[in-house]
């Protein structure tokens, strides 16, 4: 496993091996004018750009993964293919779209569990973020 902190300097040599890459997602970006403006819930929010662009670059399949607490200690995790070749997905975005979609349909099904676990609405949306 590489540490996320060395990820930016060690991912080539990674890539060049059959690999499993598991990001989870970041409740919002540490710096927003570096994120991807869409809307999530009717709300302008800012999603990091980067696992597409990897995604895209490397031709990988994408999975979203979202998991419901069913008591304490003990959840369930189900998988969502976005898409098994991600080159083959070339609008700006498309991914993060469909991300934010199944997002949003795990969010509706168990709204309880949205609220322990994500904060997507860190920073209100400035002009300037772009």
């Amino acid at each position: 496993m590489v540490n996320p902190f060395e990820f930016g300097a060690r991912m080539h040599s990674v890539f060049r091996n059959q690999h499993a890459l598991v990001l989870v997602a970041d409740q919002s970006p540490a710096l927003p004018t570096s994120g991807y403006l869409i809307s999530f819930f009717n709300r302008p929010t800012i999603f990091i750009p980067d696992p597409e662009k990897s995604a895209i670059r490397n031709n990988v399949a994408v999975v979203a993964y979202g998991f419901k607490k069913l008591k304490r200690g003990r959840y369930h995790f189900e998988q969502r293919l976005i898409t098994r070749n991600a080159a083959e997905l070339t609008a700006r975005g498309e991914i993060i779209r469909l991300y934010r979609d199944i997002l949003q349909t795990s969010i509706r099904e168990d709204p309880a569990n949205y609220l322990w676990s994500h904060r997507r609405f860190k920073f209100e949306w400035q002009p300037e973020f772009g």
